[in-house]
């Protein structure tokens, strides 16, 4: 197969796209076409670019807006329940854990069973730093020991 070869295929090619651009009866209009597709194409990738430049800046204002603005702490305790369960919980590191969270009066409390102690007090320090949290209620246990507000009532005869 020493005809496939690159060296003696391009002048093939040349001679062929030549042939076809300059032929006295059509080539004019093959010129003509090929060129207000190359126009065409052309404006297309400009519009598509500055679209898409626009959309990355407008996306960078955002992130830097979002990155500068002070925090706000919620308007109610409902607020502040769901802010604590999509930015801690929500996470992918916390995605898993059983954890239910309630709020009142900035006091969020967290119950459920976990097997991870680890990552339970990791989500707790996140849910500490959220605007608005005033304490945090752990009420988190594992599966060998009883929830804490209940060792009392256990204990009791």
């Amino acid at each position: 197969m020493r005809l496939l070869r690159p060296s003696r295929l391009f002048p093939f090619v040349a001679g062929f796209v030549t042939a076809y651009l300059f032929d006295p009866d059509r080539g004019r209009a093959r010129r003509a076409q090929l060129w207000d597709q190359g126009r065409a194409r052309g404006r297309h990738l400009a519009r598509t670019g500055s679209a898409r430049l626009r959309d990355e800046r407008n996306r960078i204002r955002g992130r830097v807006i979002e990155a500068t603005k002070p925090p706000t702490a919620p308007a109610d305790d409902v607020e502040l329940a769901q802010r604590v369960r999509s930015e801690v919980l929500g996470r992918r590191e916390f995605r898993d854990l059983p954890i239910t969270v309630d709020a009142a009066g900035g006091v969020v409390h967290l119950r459920g069973m976990v097997d991870d102690r680890e990552r339970a007090s990791e989500a707790i320090g996140l849910i500490r730093e959220i605007p608005g949290v005033a304490r945090v209620d752990n009420l988190l246990h594992d599966h060998l020991h009883p929830a804490p507000n209940k060792e009392a009532a256990l204990r009791a005869p």
